[in-house]
């Protein structure tokens, strides 16, 4: 049975998520005005690890992130329609557009071998949500349909293995000093500018991480104080090394309607920024957890600082 301080913990969650949230829109207008320092000390963040084992072969790349997604939104849909707790009002929160099409979550993977591990990030008010959430992705990736090991129509589909998971609660980034130059490693490609395309100017990144800053502040009740002009200035006035970056090409097959595909790109691998401003390290930081560029809750635009 849940203890007293968790349900009074989860009720001002759900009251939370519903002052943030109208359909999934932000009020932003009843929102405390915060800075991205403030927010930094802020954040909160529930997050999954699962660790499963693959029987057969996984077509792997970076369309893997979206039929894990896939998988575990069909999931969460069929406990919502069999009404198992609050997997309806999960499935309007977590997968609505809401703010800029930007969603409360940040899913990454790892592969060694057979292996596969599965990270889901929940942000603010939306790990009310985590008990139903994890609920979902173990039924998505080990029972129900399973994953798809393939992009190609009418694939066959596995059920993993799990083999452990653990979760934790966090609350706040120890920020720390970078030194110049900054190396960001791409785990996965990102997409910046109009459509994802590709020769979009790497300044645009930190106009990206903010928005995305954003986006996740409204979910802790916080609106963001901020100046695209000045972020853009700032990004405009350090330099770009991408001789270690890559144009990245692939197909995303609909999880819900076999046979259709969108054609995806974005950039992958090591950017190298030089003449490094301070003023942003706590963007760049964040985003290394909530993903920059579009397409984040299909695994897409995760970092590393290296």
């Amino acid at each position: 049975m849940p203890s007293a301080e968790e349900e009074t913990m989860k009720a001002s969650m759900k009251n939370l998520m519903r002052q943030s949230t109208s359909k999934m829109e932000r009020r932003s207008a009843s929102h405390e005005i915060i800075d991205v320092n403030m927010f930094a000390e802020l954040v909160r963040h529930t997050k999954l690890i699962v660790n499963y084992r693959t029987p057969l072969a996984l077509e792997t790349g970076p369309s893997l992130g979206g039929r894990i997604r896939g998988a575990w939104g069909n999931a969460l849909l069929s406990l919502a329609q069999a009404g198992v707790g609050d997997a309806k009002e999960a499935i309007e929160a977590l997968f609505s557009a809401g703010h800029s099409g930007q969603k409360p979550f940040a899913l990454r993977y790892r592969e060694d071998g057979p292996t596969l591990t599965v990270e889901l990030c929940l942000f603010g008010a939306a790990s009310y949500f985590r008990d139903v959430a994890f609920e979902a992705l173990h039924l998505g990736l080990t029972q129900h349909k399973g994953l798809n090991c393939t992009d190609s129509v009418n694939a066959k589909r596995v059920r993993l293995v799990a083999l452990g998971s653990s979760w934790k609660q966090e609350e706040g980034f120890d920020l720390h000093q970078l030194v110049d130059p900054v190396r960001l490693r791409f785990l996965s490609p990102f997409k910046i500018g109009p459509a994802g395309a590709i020769g979009t100017r790497y300044s645009d990144l930190w106009i990206s991480a903010m928005e995305r800053s954003q986006a996740i502040a409204a979910w802790h009740g916080f609106h963001l104080h901020t100046d695209l002009g000045r972020l853009r200035a700032v990004g405009q006035a350090m330099d770009y090394e991408d001789d270690a970056l890559l144009p990245k090409r692939w197909n995303r097959w609909s999880s819900r309607r076999p046979g259709i595909t969108r054609p995806m790109m974005g950039l992958l691998g090591d950017l190298v920024v030089r003449r490094w401003q301070d003023e942003i390290s706590p963007l760049l930081q964040m985003g290394a957890l909530f993903g920059v560029g579009a397409d984040t809750s299909f695994g897409l635009g995760i970092y590393e600082i290296v």
